[in-house]
């Protein structure tokens, strides 16, 4: 048996390892007890450090932001209007428009249902900076019969997506029309809107169809 190193050897050439290991036996003995230690103390100091990176993520959580929704489909109902008949006639196509929401959902080229006994709202926004003193309709053209409705249309909610793309266009270009219950009788429309101004009819279609049951 050979000089074998105490305590006190131990703790400076590994200062780390807890030192509970004999003074006195082989030297394969002492080197397997102080390799368990190290383990033991690896395992503890891995343990500690995700503890530690636990209480920091629940400290400071990621910010996830939701992204944007356009104002038309975010915009709280319209005032509601009624609708009286109109006699179609000549008119002028107009760009720069959108009927982009229908009932608060996103508008496309499928109709859209909804039942006549409830208040439907029609939101999006239209361009007139260049008419002076528009009149704004949204009209509803039955696609059989000879029904034509139309209701006003006021522009009152911010659009700055619009003015993004339009820098000309005005930030108030947005709307929120809402359909008295029962002013749309059951049938499928064409929706669309039309400006009148200087003597003009202007027509600016987004190609959008409903369908309201009864």
């Amino acid at each position: 048996m050979g000089f074998l190193p105490g305590r006190g050897a131990v703790r400076r050439r590994n200062r780390k390892v807890a030192y509970d290991c004999p003074i006195f036996g082989t030297r394969q003995m002492l080197m397997k007890c102080v390799s368990k230690q190290a383990l033991v103390f690896v395992a503890a100091f891995g343990l500690a450090a995700m503890l530690g990176a636990c209480q920091q993520q629940a400290e400071s959580p990621s910010k996830i932001e939701s992204p944007p929704t356009s104002g038309a489909v975010s915009a709280a109902a319209g005032e509601v209007v009624h609708l009286a008949p109109y006699t179609q006639g000549s008119y002028a196509p107009l760009a720069g428009c959108n009927l982009d929401v229908i009932n608060g959902s996103v508008a496309g080229a499928s109709p859209l249902k909804m039942a006549a006994s409830d208040i439907n709202t029609f939101g999006g926004w239209i361009d007139v900076s260049g008419l002076a003193a528009a009149a704004i309709w949204l009209r509803f053209d039955a696609d059989q019969g000879e029904r034509h409705l139309q209701g006003p249309v006021r522009l009152t909610i911010d659009r700055p997506d619009v003015v993004a793309a339009r820098p000309a266009a005005p930030l108030v270009s947005g709307f929120a029309v809402s359909i008295a219950a029962g002013a749309l009788p059951a049938g499928n429309y064409h929706a669309y809107l039309a400006v009148q101004a200087g003597g003009v009819t202007y027509i600016c279609d987004s190609g959008r169809h409903v369908e309201v049951q009864s």
